[in-house]
């Protein structure tokens, strides 16, 4: 078995369904023969998963590049299209890019890092010389390894390796990486993807069980071990196709877009690996949707581990995506789906994060204070900071309020059923712009180098050793967040900044 796939640690979808929580019913996604495709496109034998196994596949049929911490996959045949080449290109140098800021970011632009960012640099620019033609002849020939084909290669080997071993350095890093590796294995089409799912759930049944389910149809990534499988485009928005012959490119929505999914898929890839905090957590999340913003100018991807749950879900899932819950457990009821079109314009994304949704938040602050007012019952209704305005899909109107960070908000209860996909939407765009304004106002002019701080801290965290909270109060002097604005925090300072944004 662990010749063919290594055990599962995290399995994550990346998106919500079009056509209901979970997309099309498994019994019609015809996974089984996808799976056979695969064997027989890439094995020449449908009859036996076992005897295809996925790093010989991998070996055999894709291309390779180390880049940094990632070692990225692609099919090589597909590389005769010049968009599919083009693909490639873009979303090697957003891996390079994110490294880039990431590095920056962990010692705030000081020159202890400059020669491994010359290092990344160079291999962005060898990367924009890449020439479709060169990779079409690497589809045809039998090396796989990029630096053993494409021309300049070689002049790039060693800045590879130097950085390869820089970013597992303790010593560069300011921590000890838990991991020095995430594979990443590329997928061009929906009907690739889709075959590799099959195909991976013909290899045994635990693998059936944990990824031929309901809304399968829907997702753009999901984990086997350090190995994460990331389609290129989503599912088709006009419709359950079953031969997945029409994915629709994330470029759709900008030309930026397979970056903006990429840059903050592997961002959080490099969140949680090499920090060794292995669950999605809130903080780490809107780090990787800040590197994606700061790369591309804006991130409006459909992104799934924000993703609301069927219906009958207990809180534990909640728990990972948005603050509050019972914390003594509890059935919450159906959840209403939101199709993609309602996600990618919802009024928390404006502007898709170009101004770090700052404009949209102090809209959704400003409504609240008026709502929370005329509530009694509100023991803050005179806080003009604190009150936010959820809609749902019958501009329907529920004021939520905060603390929306620490140990507070985690004992207030969700909002109903039908806001919480807004509740969602608010929380990603909410804790965003609070992780953009801890690395550049919560401290004034040090407020690069205590976000710094943080970020090498995780590590520790990552290991028990203290808590977020604890350290985000230790690097800031202050408590993340507090009952109300009698008590100095964090986050109503954060609440402060945003009432006072154009």
């Amino acid at each position: 078995m662990q010749a063919i796939l290594r055990p599962l640690v995290l399995a994550a979808v990346c998106s919500v369904g079009v056509a209901g929580p979970q997309g099309a019913a498994v019994s019609d996604i015809p996974l089984e023969k996808l799976g056979k495709a695969f064997l027989e496109r890439h094995c020449g034998d449908a009859s036996s998963a076992l005897a295809c196994p996925f790093d010989e596949v991998l070996a055999a049929d894709y291309v390779r590049l180390r880049l940094g911490l990632f070692e990225v996959h692609y099919p090589a045949s597909f590389l005769e299209d010049k968009a599919a080449a083009r693909d490639l290109a873009d979303a090697a140098v957003g891996l390079l890019e994110l490294q880039k800021r990431w590095l920056g970011w962990l010692h705030d632009g000081t020159e202890e890092t400059a020669a491994v960012h010359a290092d990344l640099q160079s291999l962005v620019d060898w990367i924009g010389e890449w020439r479709p033609d060169d990779l079409a002849k690497i589809a045809k020939g039998e090396e796989r390894d990029l630096l053993a084909r494409l021309p300049g290669a070689k002049d790039h080997a060693e800045a590879v390796t130097r950085t390869r071993e820089a970013l597992a350095s303790a010593e560069v890093l300011g921590f000890e990486p838990r991991s020095d590796t995430v594979r990443i294995v590329c997928c061009p089409t929906r009907r690739d993807f889709m075959e590799l799912v099959g195909y991976v759930g013909l290899v045994a049944e635990p693998w059936r069980s944990a990824f031929w389910v309901d809304g399968v149809d829907q997702w753009t990534q999901f984990w086997i071990d350090r190995t994460m499988i990331l389609a290129f485009q989503e599912a088709s928005w006009e419709g359950f196709d079953p031969e997945f012959r029409r994915g629709r490119s994330m470029r759709k929505l900008s030309d930026t877009g397979l970056v903006e999914h990429v840059t903050q898929r592997a961002g959080t890839a490099l969140m949680n690996f090499v920090y060794a905090r292995t669950d999605p957590q809130h903080f780490e999340e809107a780090v990787a949707l800040n590197l994606a913003i700061a790369i591309n100018g804006r991130c409006n991807t459909v992104d799934g581990e924000e993703g609301i749950s069927n219906s009958g879900a207990t809180t534990q899932p909640y728990e990972r995506f948005v603050p509050g819950g019972n914390s003594a457990g509890g059935i919450l009821p159906a959840i209403p789906a939101a199709p993609f079109d309602m996600i990618v314009e919802n009024h928390w994304r404006r502007g898709g994060g170009e101004d770090w949704f700052k404009k949209a938040l102090k809209n959704g602050q400003k409504d609240g204070a008026k709502r929370a007012s005329k509530d009694k019952e509100n023991p803050l209704r005179k806080d003009k900071l604190a009150h936010f305005t959820l809609e749902d899909k019958n501009s329907q109107r529920y004021v939520v309020t905060a603390p929306f960070f620490g140990s507070h908000a985690n004992e207030k209860p969700y909002p109903p059923a039908e806001f919480l996909n807004d509740y969602r939407e608010f929380f990603r765009s909410y804790r965003a712009a609070f992780v953009y304004w801890l690395r550049t106002q919560a401290a004034g002019e040090e407020s690069g180098e205590r976000f710094g701080r943080v970020l090498r801290g995780l590590a520790a965290v990552g290991r028990g050793e203290g808590t977020l909270d604890g350290l985000i109060e230790e690097a800031y002097g202050m408590p993340i967040s507090a009952t109300d604005d009698s008590t100095e925090s964090l986050e109503w300072q954060f609440l402060n900044w945003i009432a006072k944004g154009k």
